[in-house]
C-alpha cells in the first residue's frame, strides 16, 4: 500500500489513490459511500455537519446513513478532514481537487450535487440558520434560477437572510439579474406598493433594496415606515428607518431632509440613552455640513462624536471620527493638523 502511494506522480494522484483504497475498504455495506460523502462535503458552502451528511446520503433510503458505516471512513481520512464547531470540511485543497476530478469532473454532476444539498435544506428554510447560509448559494451553484427566484421572493425567508447576511442576498439578486430577466424591484413590487400589507418584512426588504443600489424604492418604504411609527409612537422601530432614510436622502442630494432626519434620530437616541446612536448621528450631520462647506460646524460635530465614542469605548467609531477631522483639515489646507491626526 505504501509503495503504491509513493509511486504517485503528484499530490493529486496520491489522493486519488487514497480515495480508491477507501472505496475498497469502506463500501462493502454501502456502495458508493466514498464518492457520495466526499461529493456532499465538496458541494457544501462551508462544509456539513455529520448529521446533515448522513441524512443527505441516506435520503433515498428514507433513513440516515448508519453511523457504523460513516465513522470508519471519517477516521481513515481524519488527517485530511477538519471538524470546526461540528462542521466537517476538507483540511486542504488537495483532497478537494481529487474529489472533484474523481467524482465530479462533469459540470452537470457538480450542479446535481449542489441541487441535492439545496433539496435537503429547502424544507427547513424558516427554521434553520444553516438553511439561510446554504440555500441561496446552492441554488446559484446548481444554476437553478427558478428555485433561487422563488426563494428570494419568499418574504419570510428574505427577512432572515437580510438580517444574517445581507451581502449574500445582494449577490443572489445580482446573479438572478445577470442570468435571467428577473429584477429585484419587480420581485418586491408588492412590498414597495403596499408596505402596510407586509409590515414585518418591509424594513428588511428596504435595506436589501438599498444595498442593491435601488435607493428610490428603498426610500419609499422607509418613508412609509417613519410615518407609521411616528404616528404609533414606536420609537424603537422608528429610529432604524430614520437613520436609513437620512443616508438615502444624503446620497440623493436632499441634504436639508437628511439633516432633519439625523436630528430626529439623534434626539431619540439621547432620550433612550443610546450614546453610540447620538455619536453616529453627529457623524451624519458632519458629513452634510462638510458638503455645504460649513467646516467649523462639521469639525464641532465630529469632535463631539469622537468624545462620545472614546467614553463608551467604541474605538472604531473614534478612529472614524478622527479621520473625518483629518479630512476637514486637509480640505482647509491645514496640512500639519492633518498629518498629526493621521499619525494617531
Amino acid at each position: 500500500m505504501i509503495a503504491d502511494y509513493l509511486d504517485a506522480e503528484n499530490v493529486s494522484a496520491l489522493y486519488d489513490r487514497i480515495l480508491a483504497r477507501c472505496e475498497r475498504d469502506y463500501e462493502r455495506n454501502w456502495p458508493g459511500l466514498v464518492g457520495e460523502s466526499m461529493s456532499v462535503i465538496w458541494a457544501a458552502k462551508r462544509g456539513v455537519s455529520e448529521k446533515e451528511l448522513r441524512e443527505i446520503i441516506g435520503e433515498e433510503e428514507d433513513e440516515p446513513l448508519p453511523q457504523a458505516f460513516w465513522s470508519p471512513l471519517f477516521l481513515a481520512l481524519d488527517q485530511s478532514l477538519i471538524n470546526r464547531s461540528g462542521i466537517i470540511n476538507f483540511a486542504h485543497d488537495y483532497l478537494r481537487q481529487a474529489v472533484k476530478q474523481r467524482y465530479l469532473a462533469d459540470e452537470l454532476e457538480q450542479r446535481s450535487s449542489h441541487q441535492r444539498i439545496a433539496d435537503y435544506f429547502d424544507p427547513m428554510r424558516y427554521i434553520s440558520e444553516r438553511s439561510i447560509d446554504e440555500l441561496p448559494w446552492q441554488y446559484a451553484q446548481a444554476y437553478n434560477w427558478a428555485g433561487l427566484y422563488e426563494l428570494m421572493t419568499d418574504l419570510q425567508f428574505v427577512e432572515g437572510l437580510a438580517r444574517e447576511d445581507i451581502y449574500q442576498a445582494v449577490e443572489a439578486w445580482r446573479l438572478l439579474e445577470e442570468h435571467t430577466l428577473a429584477d429585484i424591484e419587480t420581485g418586491y413590487q408588492s412590498v414597495i406598493r403596499a408596505p402596510e400589507e407586509h409590515i414585518l418584512s418591509a424594513f428588511d426588504v428596504a435595506n436589501l433594496l438599498e444595498q442593491a443600489g435601488r435607493i428610490s424604492a428603498a426610500g419609499e418604504i422607509h418613508a412609509f415606515l417613519i410615518e407609521r411609527y411616528r404616528h404609533s409612537g414606536n420609537i424603537i422601530r422608528l429610529r432604524p428607518s430614520l437613520s436609513a432614510l437620512a443616508g438615502i436622502r444624503y446620497r440623493q442630494g436632499q441634504l436639508d431632509e437628511a439633516w432633519d432626519l439625523h436630528i430626529e434620530y439623534r434626539d431619540l437616541s439621547k432620550d433612550l440613552g443610546d450614546h453610540g446612536g447620538h455619536a453616529q448621528a453627529n457623524i451624519g450631520l458632519a458629513d452634510i455640513a462638510y458638503i455645504k462647506g460649513e467646516f467649523d460646524e462639521a469639525s464641532r460635530l465630529i469632535a463631539e462624536a469622537e468624545g462620545i465614542f472614546t467614553v463608551i469605548g467604541d474605538y472604531s467609531g473614534s478612529t472614524s471620527a478622527l479621520m473625518g477631522q483629518a479630512r476637514i483639515f486637509y480640505t482647509q489646507g491645514d496640512s500639519i493638523r492633518h498629518y498629526l491626526i493621521c499619525r494617531v
